[in-house]
């Protein structure tokens, strides 16, 4: 089977443009509009024609639909129906250039075609990417479908239809739609190897263009943001919040698409977001929607246009906060079915003046054996949180954490983990992406080589942040029961010239006690030496 040059680094300059041309690259493979033009002299088969990748004019984002057959991962060539893909169109004049016109097959160069009246002609066949070092790539080209028997099995590929129209046609009408039109005899476009013209996998015979029904999001420029930070389940970042008289701009919320913005606006003490928000693209391959929706019967729906997401809006505090805790906010990438990124319910939006607090305590302890017999360990799973007992997002390079077996700190070696010095104190940012996994949130996974000799596993936080040492309880793991217990409640220690000169207890109610009772929840006050102070949430056990 021959390679799928698409996942093989691409030309290099010497071999395909001039000193003053830029060529295709592995980086701009991947960006929607890569610069440069490269052209050599050609023929049908064996040698490339123009690479278009850059093309001026007016740019036109289209939602596209089409139908084919892609090679899948099992090397099957396997029918496919796709809707809601991203398409850039550039118009220049009469010349119109179409950015990766097969939808599973992308390469980040132009197909051009020329438009009279409501016609598009694009002739064929046309290179969209070649590599030197494989000597070898891709054309667009007309393709008819053949039928092949192999051990009684009846299977479908496609090869070049020399004898029919050498282009495609594509139809515009009078709303700005583009639909490929039909190319006969099952034939479609798709894509062929230069050096033999064999089919590579990729043929679209149905295709459509229609213009977008609302535009993307996108903050005005001349909106001034502030970095505030969204918080919920234990965890945090900080996000982009602008305003503009009456709305808001909030970016960077959707952590598969940071740059995206959406908007709302403000009615007195509540802020309406619309929902159904186009905010952006993911990944080349879909629309992202801000959407609102909720969970029935343990599954997420997305609610009718007309429901707006309402959240409080308190302008002195800078605090957002959703008005019901059990509306979700979703990025989804589908407008109309659930395609979820990312959700969100019972979350705080807020401007943080410093990032000062005291570590919440470990949770969702799980000890699992699933792993050993594929990477040779037991998994030791938790969630440590970013967030504060004051709900402030801590500066996440000053947290570590530490792992303790029967109560015991562990020490991690180069001849046991895959570090690289030995290490008792964990960066709360590690990740060697094995043995000491991140899952990118608060969720943890540590590889336990052990088979047995020790009860609990425990986890303990730390944050080491303006010269003071704070630290969440131990939360602590029985490998028999499954229970979780927590010991040695939050502390504060100062690491500096300020020394702790008193200690005040509150009940929740805010009433100054003697002493916290075993069982409660309390407040306690740390004061220092310089007059500051710290406020701790703890239960006394």
């Amino acid at each position: 089977m021959k390679k799928n040059l698409l996942f093989v680094l691409l030309v290099s300059a010497s071999s395909l443009a001039s000193s003053a041309q830029s060529t295709l690259t592995e980086e701009n493979l991947t960006v929607p509009a890569p610069i440069g033009h490269t052209s050599s002299t050609s023929t049908r088969t064996g040698q490339i024609l123009d690479i278009i990748t850059s093309a001026s004019g007016e740019t036109v984002l289209f939602n596209k639909s089409c139908e084919g057959y892609f090679r899948s991962y099992t090397g099957k060539y396997t029918p496919y129906s796709d809707a809601e893909i991203p398409a850039t169109v550039v118009m220049d004049d009469d010349d119109v250039y179409f950015l990766n016109i097969l939808s599973k097959g992308l390469t980040d160069t132009y197909v051009k075609g020329h438009k009279e009246g409501n016609k598009i002609t694009v002739n064929l066949p046309q290179t969209v990417l070649y590599n030197e070092r494989e000597k070898d790539g891709y054309n667009i080209d007309r393709l008819k479908p053949t039928e092949v028997v192999s051990n009684g099995e009846t299977t479908v590929t496609y090869t070049i239809d020399r004898e029919g129209p050498q282009y495609a046609t594509f139809t515009v009408s009078e709303d700005g739609t583009i639909t490929l039109d039909d190319m006969g005899d099952g034939c479609g476009l798709g894509m062929v190897f230069i050096s033999d013209d064999a089919w590579n996998g990729y043929v679209d015979f149905k295709q459509e263009y229609k213009p977008l029904d609302r535009p993307i999001v996108e903050k005005p420029a001349s909106v001034e943001t502030q970095e505030w930070v969204i918080a919920y389940d234990g965890t945090g970042y900080h996000v982009n919040v602008g305003f503009d008289e009456d709305e808001v701009y909030i970016g960077g919320m959707c952590g598969n698409l940071r740059s995206a913005y959406f908007k709302g606006r403000i009615e007195g003490d509540k802020v309406i977001v619309p929902n159904k928000q186009l905010v952006g693209i993911y990944s080349q391959t879909y629309f992202v929607y801000l959407m609102a929706g909720r969970v029935e019967e343990n599954k997420i729906t997305l609610s009718p246009e007309e429901v707006d997401f309402v959240m409080h809006y308190d302008s002195e505090t800078k605090l957002l906060k959703p008005v019901d805790p059990e509306q979700l906010l979703i990025f989804n990438a589908a407008p109309d079915r659930v395609l979820v990124l990312q959700t969100f319910n019972d979350f705080t939006i807020k401007y943080q003046t410093n990032s000062a607090g005291i570590p919440q305590n470990p949770f969702n302890l799980l000890y699992s054996t699933d792993n050993f017999e594929w990477y040779g360990f037991y998994s030791f799973i938790f969630d440590i949180p970013s967030l504060g007992t004051n709900g402030n997002l801590l500066d996440t390079q000053y947290l570590y954490y530490n792992i303790l077996m029967d109560g015991e700190v562990m020490e991690f070696t180069p001849d046991d983990y895959d570090v690289s010095e030995t290490m008792t104190d964990i960066p709360y940012l590690f990740n060697n992406g094995f043995d000491i996994y991140s899952y990118g949130g608060p969720r943890r996974e540590l590889g336990i080589y052990a088979e047995s000799g020790f009860d609990t596993l425990g986890v303990k936080l730390f944050y080491n942040y303006d010269g003071l040492l704070t630290s969440s309880a131990t939360a602590t793991l029985d490998i028999a029961t499954g229970n979780v217990t927590y010991e040695d409640a939050s502390s504060v220690t100062a690491l500096n010239s300020r020394t702790v000169v008193a200690r005040e207890y509150y009940d929740m109610s805010g009433c100054r006690i003697t002493a916290p009772q075993t069982g409660n929840l309390y407040i306690e006050r740390v004061i220092f030496s310089d007059g500051s102070s710290v406020t701790v949430k703890n239960i006394k056990r």
